[in-house]
């Protein structure tokens, strides 16, 4: 037990130093390729604009799911379980779309307020992508939690974080723009959220998890109702 406790801490720890490694050198060879302006319209502009709206959405749901799935699979209550998971996916799948939606309804003022370019509006509209690559992080990260699979989280961040470094690194040599360097974080970010969404369902806790019937109308929707309330009233107030 401590020998696998301290391997998954020695996978955690060391990809999480290259994820850290990889992210200063993508950093530093955009800054040179785009400048100053130039990478802070992608990763200061663009990207937190995109990623503020699918936070805002989304509502932490690996937390959610970390604590009604993983406390009914603790207790070996499979359906309350299958319940808790199949809505967490459900309500993330549709929070995304909306969140795509209001990114692409958003993109031509955003352009101009943010960027006072209402040129630059498809540069928001690119990368809003990514929330239909990661329709479901959220609920898969806290699969992979409530699993213990932290090394595996770990390790998808840092290959996240070399395809964005290779990507970088090929249009610093090649003479690349600001779309190159935004699809370089893009296809990162698509590549960790498509990997997370695999990994949870390779990964499901009981075996026939996902084929327990009447798992959206028992008994146990209200609690998973409660509990998701409460994590959307503690992002708003918190």
């Amino acid at each position: 037990m401590l020998q696998r406790v301290l391997r998954g801490g020695a996978k955690l720890f060391s990809g999480n130093l290259i994820s850290a490694g990889l992210s200063f050198l993508n950093g530093v060879l955009a800054v040179r390729l785009l400048g100053l302006d130039g990478y802070g319209m992608v990763s200061g502009v663009v990207i937190v604009f995109i990623s503020n709206i699918n936070r805002l959405l989304t509502f932490r749901m690996s937390e959610v799911v970390v604590k009604r799935f993983g406390a009914a699979l603790a207790q070996e209550k499979n359906a309350e379980a299958a319940a808790a998971l199949k809505l967490a996916l459900l309500t993330e799948a549709l929070t995304s779309l909306l969140a795509f939606l209001a990114a692409l309804a958003l993109a031509p003022l955003a352009a101009l307020w943010l960027l006072k370019d209402p040129a630059a509006a498809g540069f928001f509209r690119f990368y809003a992508l990514i929330l239909l690559t990661n329709l479901l992080t959220e609920s898969s990260t806290g699969v992979l939690q409530t699993t213990r699979r932290f090394g595996q989280i770990s390790q998808l961040g840092a290959l996240q974080t070399l395809v964005v470094t290779l990507v970088v690194g090929l249009a610093f040599f090649t003479g690349g723009d600001a779309w190159m360097v935004l699809g370089a974080y893009a296809l990162g970010k698509s590549i960790n959220g498509l990997g997370l969404a695999a990994l949870a369902l390779r990964r499901q806790a009981q075996p026939g998890l996902w084929l327990v019937e009447n798992a959206f109308f028992g008994p146990e929707r209200p609690a998973f109702h409660a509990a998701f309330y409460a994590q959307h009233q503690s992002q708003l107030h918190g």
